[in-house]
């Protein structure tokens, strides 16, 4: 086998490597494939050189031949420092003449991430997280016996009594029945705002009202969170209810959670188990980030080759080996069965699905799998992405990209049926179709002298496009750079919660994204083994719990309307497994939904921390491989 040491030297930015060599023979004309989310600038010492860099994928050539239990040594120079351990490789392997096969690579670093933790538990009040906006405890308790059975309710309740059995049956050994003897019961009432409930528990009844399917599906959530949180025998004494009584409704319609498949591919049973995990979180959208430059992870029946060769890499693909992957074919896609499936599970939840194809850069995916129709043959523009790619824009001026844009976005909007899309607009690179004849000539004609001009062109032309199919466009930030783009547009504000009041300055709706509020692949800590990135610094929980969403905005100002809601986001650059996805999410996203939530006075971080202790064992019944908060 042969190994990887890793040290690196945050104070002068310099990575050393360390290969040693545990095969019977020597290594000859080989090639170290080393994952590095970290660009490389050169190598300072050691006999190998620098070839090439492509996203996260860094190829290094030995100089001279690598003998049995024999070591050497590089030290690379990096564009950033490592500040953390996931800035280290995460995966690496060798390609060496004489070898039919690649040969794995084990890497090491210093010391080990503590995924997992001890688990805080309270035997205290139940955790109610998000806190509703009017609770008033009530003496004595409901008890609960063998048989918890539900009454039927009217339609708008349907889906949330059979989510709140199917839930409770999983949780605790008891039968559910369904019958007008019912102790749980739903009844409509109109009055309510949208999405909002009322929950009453009395020591012989518990009634859930709303005058919507949403908001009876938010009762259903919080009666959930007054259950007890470890698996009990129904015949056990603690197997009851506190009587409360609940007023409540959210602060914003749109509370919603991004989740990157094209970096590392999620499978739909993860999926579905995340829609799950935000339903009782009183979340409702779910925001598919579906392709990328690393990945194209949605069937397109027009275009066979974007899953054939877009949504597979690995050592001879097309798209090279990124971030965790390394040379055996890894990846995968969404099948329309898998998306009707997605959407399906979280319409009986109450979540919104909104698909992402991002446009018109980040799209290295789909050019390199459809070259022919994608690539403009003659365009000469220098440029790198901020993720080292000189190759990933589509190009405004060749009709092969409105004919793919079209022939995409048609499928997509047959396959969700909710009334957004999402079209990314972001990181277009400075230097793009600078050196395209087409692009020159295009832009000359329109009359338009720079290239956030030509962006705005084709997007308007995506924005149409989608209007004629009764859905509404939402992009990054970026898609204002340019000119004005049809009405109806909605922006995400995601670099900083500071651009927001300039944002607003246009007429768009807004959905908050900062991330350095709600990006949850960004590291919770400064501590060197606590896993993320730090782009943006780290996002600690308290800092989550924080968030002001209308800072910088005057109380009276008419733009806070424009505010459409919140969204938090899990890049998956380094998330490529359950385990992290849950350690890098929660317990975050229970801040996070509170704060998108909760209508009134935000309670402290203080009485939050009370309430998510007694949260986490329903966590930890679930399953949920979540960190364990810093002591206060």
């Amino acid at each position: 086998m042969l190994t990887l040491h890793c040290s690196p030297e945050p104070t002068i930015g310099q990575l050393r490597l360390r290969l040693h060599n545990h095969q019977a023979g020597a290594l000859k004309s080989w090639r170290l494939h080393v994952n590095l989310v970290r660009g490389v600038r050169r190598v300072v010492s050691g006999h190998v050189r620098l070839l090439r860099q492509t996203g996260s994928h860094c190829l290094l050539e030995g100089m001279e031949p690598l003998y049995e239990d024999g070591r050497t040594e590089c030290v690379l120079e990096l564009e950033v420092p490592v500040a953390r351990v996931t800035k280290l490789p995460l995966a690496a392997y060798v390609v060496a003449e004489g070898y039919s096969n690649s040969l794995p690579v084990a890497v090491y670093w210093p010391g080990a991430e503590p995924e997992g933790a001890s688990r805080d538990r309270s035997p205290g009040l139940p955790g109610l997280i998000p806190w509703p906006r009017y609770v008033e405890w009530l003496p004595g308790q409901h008890p609960l016996g063998d048989e918890l059975v539900i009454a039927p309710g009217p339609p708008e309740a349907e889906q949330a009594a059979a989510w709140l059995g199917d839930s409770i049956a999983e949780q605790c050994r008891a039968d559910i029945g369904y019958d007008d003897r019912g102790q749980i019961r739903f009844r409509y009432r109109e009055g309510f705002d949208p999405a909002g409930y009322a929950l009453l528990v009395q020591p012989g009844s518990v009634l859930l009202e709303s005058g919507d399917a949403a908001g009876f599906t938010h009762a259903a959530a919080t009666l959930l969170q007054l259950l007890p949180a470890s698996p009990l025998n129904s015949r056990d004494a603690a197997w009851s209810l506190p009587c409360v009584r609940i007023a409540d409704a959210p602060r914003f319609g749109y509370r919603g959670l991004m989740l990157d498949c094209a970096r590392h591919f999620h499978p739909v049973r993860r999926i579905l188990r995340l829609l799950d995990l935000m339903a009782r979180l009183k979340l409702n959208v779910f925001h598919w980030h579906l392709t990328d430059d690393e990945g194209w992870r949605l069937e397109i029946q027009a275009f066979p080759q974007l899953t054939e060769i877009g949504a597979w890499r690995g050592h001879g693909e097309r798209l090279e080996p990124q971030y965790y992957s390394g040379p055996e074919r890894t990846g995968g896609y969404y099948s329309h069965a898998d998306v009707r499936r997605v959407v399906e599970h979280a319409r009986r939840l109450g979540i919104r699905v909104v698909p992402e194809i991002d446009m018109p850069a980040h799209s290295r995916a789909a050019i390199l799998a459809l070259p022919e129709l994608l690539r403009d043959p003659d365009d000469r523009s220098v440029y790198l992405s901020d993720q080292r790619y000189s190759d990933n824009v589509l190009s405004p001026a060749l009709p092969g990209t409105y004919r793919f844009i079209e022939a995409v976005l048609d499928e997509v909007c047959t396959l969700f049926p909710g009334p957004w899309v999402h079209v990314g607009g972001d990181e277009i690179p400075r230097g793009v179709w600078l050196g395209s004849p087409r692009c020159r000539a295009l832009m000359e004609q329109e009359g338009l002298t720079r290239t956030e001009e030509l962006a705005a062109y084709f997007l308007r032309h995506v924005q149409r496009h989608l209007r004629a199919r009764g859905k509404w466009m939402m992009g990054w930030e970026e898609v204002l750079h340019g000119p004005d783009l049809e009405p109806g547009l909605i922006a995400f504000a995601w670099t900083s919660q500071r651009v927001v009041p300039e944002m607003l300055r246009r007429d768009v709706q807004i959905v908050l994204q900062p991330s350095e509020f709600s990006y949850f692949d960004l590291a919770q800590s400064g501590d060197f083994q606590d896993p993320g990135l730090n782009w943006a610094g780290e996002v600690p929980l308290e800092q989550v719990h924080g968030f002001d969403p209308c800072s910088g905005l005057p109380p009276d100002s008419p733009a806070r309307e424009r505010l459409l809601g919140m969204q938090a986001a899990l890049w998956s650059e380094l998330v490529a497994s359950r385990e992290r996805m849950d350690y890098m999410l929660f317990p975050r996203l229970t801040a996070f939904a509170e704060v998108a939530w909760h209508a009134g006075a935000q309670p402290t971080y203080r009485d939050y921390r009370e309430r998510l202790a007694a949260y986490l064992p329903h966590l930890d019944r679930l399953g949920v491989n979540y960190r364990r908060p810093e002591p206060d």
